[in-house]
C-alpha cells in the first residue's frame, strides 16, 4: 500500500447496534493496481439511525480505467434504509438509489432484504441517456432473489425492460422486451465508427435450470434503415425489415432462424431446426445459411483487428446429422479482397478465398498479395460430438511483407506448417528473411521498474507458481529454421548493425523450443559514450532453449598518438540472461587504463595522478562550474573557474581526499 491516511473515530453502546463515529480521509493512495486522489469516509450515528455514511472517492483509477468521482451515501437503520451511489468518468455517469429494509442480519442464513430499486440512469457521451421508468420492487434472500419489471426509457427513443428470479431449487430465470430501441447503441459495445438508423423490436425469455442447462426463446425484429460509413458514403448500406429468432432447450438450439436483407448489396439468411427433440442427442437436425455481401467494407469497423476491408462474400451452408454431431456441406467464397491493419501497417490484396465443407471436415484455400510479395495459406479443420477435433495449416509464400511500418519493417519467405490435434501441436517448415529493419529506440519500452529494496509479502507469484500460471497444457513437436538475410538492418542510436546466419528451432515437449544454429553481427555500436566498430560479432545457440542464447560480441576503437597501445574495444560474452562485460585494449594493459583510452581516446597514467573526465557549464558570465568523475577510482571532484582577464583564471578544487587553487592560462592555436 501506499499514501497518507488518517482516522479518528468513536464507538458508543447501542441497542440493537453500537453506534459508531467515524472520519477517514486517504490521500494519494494505492493498493496494488488500486489509486485514489482523495477518499473521505464519514459516519454520524445515532439512537434509531446507526447509519450516515458517506464515502467519496475522487480520481479513482485501476490500471487504464479511471473514474473522476464515486460517492456513495447510506442512511438509517437495517430496518429503514436509503443508498445512494454515482460514478462519473469521461465516458460517462451511472447513478442508482435503493430502498428497504434487512431483517435477521445477524444470522447469515436467514439474511434478507426487501426493498425498491428507485433510481437506475446512465449516460455516455450523448449516445445514451437511460433512466428508470417508475420504481421496481427488489428481494434478496439466503435461497432466493427477484427483481421486478424494470424499464430503462432512452432519452433518444426506445425502451428496454427486464425482469427476473432466482430461486436454489430451481434456477434462474429472466426476461427481456425491446420497443424502438436505437441500433446505435451498438456503438457503445464495439467502439465502431459505423452509423445506424435501424430500431429493434422483440421479447427474450431464458431460464438456467439448478444444473446450468439453458432454455428459452426469443425474437428481435430489425427496422428498415441505413448503416452509414462516415469515412466513405460509397460503403453505406440501406436495409430492408428483417429478424432473428431462437429456440433452446437443455442447453441446445432447437429452432432458429435469421433474415437480414441489405437491399440490393447483401443479404443474410437461415435456418436451423431439431426436427424430434425426444430422440435427445440423436434427434435429426437440418439447417440452411446464405450470405451474399457484394462489399464486406461495411462491416471492417465492427472488427477491431481490420482496419479496411473490401471484397465480395458467398456462403451456401446446409446442415444435417444428428444434435450431437451436426455435418455441413456446401461452401463459401471470397473474390478480390482486401484486408488492412494500420497498426503493423500491413495489407492483404488480390485476395481469393474458397472455402469447402463436408460431414466434419472444412477445408479452406486462400491466396493472397502482400507488398510485392504473393502468398497462400490452406487450412483443413475437423470435429467430433463435443467439439474440434483437429487443425492443420500450411503458409507459403515469397517476398511476403509482415510489418511495413516507418520505424520497422520485416519481410519474409514463409513455408510453414502447422498441425494441432489431441493436444499436441507440431510445427514444421522454414522461414527466411531476406530483408528486415528496425530503426527506431521508442519500439523499445523500458518499463518502470522498482527500486531495489523493494521487498514483496505475499503478493508476489514464486518461479514454480508463475511457471504453473503459464502452462498452455499443450506438447509442442516439430523443427522450423530462421534464415536471415544480408539485409537485416539494426539502425538505432546506440547501434548501426546487419544480422545474418541460421538457426534450427525445435520443440520436444514444452511451448520453448531448443535452437541450434548462430548468427553473425556486424556494424557499429555505442559503448561508454564511443562509436565502436563490431569486429567480432555471433550469436550462439550451441542445442539450447532459444531464449537464452551465448553472447560473443567484440567492438573496437583505434587509439591515435599513442606508441604503446593501437587499439581500444569492449568484449560482451556469457549469455543474453547473464552477460558478462569486459574492457580491453591491443596490446593488453590495466583494466583501468584500458577503460580511459576505450572513453577518452586518451592515455592517462595512474602513477602519475589522478584521471578524470569533467562536465560544466558557465554559470555566470565568467564562472565557470564542473563536475568531474575519477576514471581509476571512486573519486569525484566539483570545481569553480573564475575568469580574470582573456585567458588567465583562477580555480578552485574540492574533492573527498584533497583541495586545492591554482591559477591557469589558456593558450588558443
Amino acid at each position: 500500500m501506499s499514501g497518507r491516511i488518517s482516522a479518528s473515530g468513536r464507538v458508543r453502546a447501542g441497542e440493537p447496534l453500537p453506534l459508531i463515529d467515524v472520519e477517514l480521509v486517504a490521500e494519494e493512495a494505492g493498493w496494488e493496481r488500486w489509486h485514489v486522489a482523495r477518499l473521505q469516509l464519514t459516519n454520524e450515528s445515532r439512537a434509531g439511525a446507526p447509519f450516515d455514511l458517506a464515502v467519496q472517492a475522487d480520481e479513482l483509477s485501476r490500471g487504464d480505467t479511471r473514474l473522476d468521482a464515486v460517492s456513495v451515501a447510506l442512511r438509517g437503520s437495517p430496518a429503514e434504509h436509503r443508498l445512494n451511489a454515482s460514478a462519473s468518468g469521461p465516458d460517462g455517469q451511472f447513478d442508482v438509489a435503493l430502498a428497504g429494509s434487512a431483517s435477521d442480519w445477524r444470522d447469515a442464513t436467514e439474511a434478507s432484504w426487501e426493498g425498491t430499486l428507485l433510481k437506475l440512469g446512465a449516460e455516455r457521451a450523448g449516445e445514451l441517456s437511460a433512466a428508470l421508468r417508475g420504481t421496481v420492487p427488489l428481494s434478496v434472500q439466503a435461497t432466493r432473489a427477484s427483481l421486478g419489471r424494470a424499464c430503462l426509457d432512452n432519452a433518444g427513443g426506445g425502451s428496454l425492460c427486464v425482469e427476473g428470479n432466482w430461486t436454489r431449487d430451481s434456477g434462474v430465470f429472466a426476461a427481456a422486451e425491446l420497443e424502438a430501441l436505437p441500433l446505435s447503441l451498438v456503438r457503445l459495445a464495439s467502439g465502431t465508427d459505423l452509423e445506424f438508423t435501424q430500431t429493434l423490436d422483440g421479447e427474450l425469455r431464458l431460464a438456467a435450470d439448478e444444473a446450468g442447462r439453458m432454455y428459452g426463446s426469443g425474437r428481435i425484429d430489425v427496422s428498415p434503415g441505413t448503416i452509414r460509413n462516415p469515412f466513405d458514403e460509397r460503403l453505406t448500406l440501406r436495409t430492408r425489415q428483417g429478424f432473428a429468432e431462437f429456440n433452446l432447450a437443455t442447453g441446445r438450439l432447437l429452432s432458429g432462424e435469421i433474415r437480414l436483407p441489405f437491399s440490393d448489396a447483401a443479404e443474410i439468411a437461415g435456418r436451423f431446426d431439431v426436427l424430434d427433440i425426444g430422440r435427445g442427442a440423436e434427434s435429426p437436425v437440418e439447417g440452411h445459411l446464405t450470405a451474399n455481401v457484394r462489399n464486406i467494407g461495411v462491416a471492417a469497423r465492427l472488427v477491431p483487428l481490420i482496419d479496411d476491408a473490401a471484397g465480395s462474400f458467398n456462403a451456401d451452408i446446409r446442415v444435417a446429422g444428428r444434435l450431437a454431431a451436426p455435418e455441413l456441406s456446401g461452401g463459401i467464397s471470397l473474390r478480390d479482397g482486401l484486408l488492412a491493419y494500420d497498426p503493423l501497417g500491413i495489407q492483404l490484396d488480390e485476395l481469393q478465398m474458397d472455402g469447402d465443407f463436408q460431414g466434419s471436415r472444412i477445408e479452406l484455400e486462400s491466396t493472397f498479395r502482400t507488398g510485392a510479395g504473393h502468398g497462400r495459406l490452406t487450412s483443413s479443420a475437423w470435429y467430433e460430438e463435443g467439439g474440434p477435433a483437429g487443425l492443420e495449416l500450411a503458409l507459403s509464400g515469397d517476398d511476403l511483407v509482415l510489418v511495413d511500418l516507418v520505424d520497422l519493417g520485416v519481410t519474409v519467405d514463409p513455408d510453414l506448417r502447422l498441425a494441432l490435434a489431441g493436444g499436441e501441436v507440431r510445427i514444421d517448415g522454414r522461414i527466411a528473411v531476406p530483408a528486415a529493419r528496425l530503426s527506431s529506440v521508442n519500439l523499445v519500452d523500458g518499463g518502470v521498474s522498482e527500486s531495489p529494496d523493494v521487498e514483496y509479502v505475499g503478493t508476489e507469484a514464486t518461479p514454480v507458481e508463475q511457471a504453473g500460471n503459464g502452462g498452455s497444457g499443450l506438447d509442442y513437436s516439430g523443427n522450423v529454421e530462421v534464415v536471415l538475410g544480408d539485409n537485416v538492418v539494426v539502425d538505432l542510436d546506440l547501434a548501426q548493425a546487419r544480422v545474418a546466419g541460421r538457426t534450427a528451432f525445435s520443440w520436444h515437449g514444452p511451448p520453448m523450443p531448443r535452437a541450434d544454429g548462430s548468427f553473425a553481427v556486424t556494424g557499429k555500436f555505442q559503448a561508454y559514450g564511443q562509436l565502436l566498430e563490431i569486429t567480432e560479432g555471433v550469436i550462439r545457440y550451441p542445442g539450447i532453449p532459444a531464449d537464452n542464447p551465448e553472447l560473443r560480441i567484440r567492438a573496437e576503437r583505434e587509439i591515435f598518438g599513442n606508441s604503446q597501445v593501437r587499439r581500444a574495444g569492449v568484449l560482451v560474452s556469457g549469455t543474453a540472461a547473464r552477460p558478462q562485460i569486459d574492457v580491453y585494449t591491443t596490446p593488453a594493459t590495466s583494466e583501468d587504463r584500458a577503460l580511459t583510452l576505450l572513453a577518452t581516446g586518451s592515455d592517462f597514467n595512474y602513477e602519475q595522478g589522478v584521471g578524470a573526465v569533467d562536465v560544466g557549464t558557465y554559470i555566470a558570465p565568467k564562472l565557470y562550474a564542473s563536475y568531474g568523475i575519477g576514471l581509476f577510482d571512486n573519486e569525484n571532484v566539483i570545481s569553480v573557474r573564475y575568469d580574470l582577464a582573456r585567458n588567465f583564471g583562477i580555480k578552485a578544487t574540492s574533492g573527498r581526499s584533497a583541495a586545492g587553487v591554482d591559477l591557469s592560462y589558456t593558450i588558443q592555436n
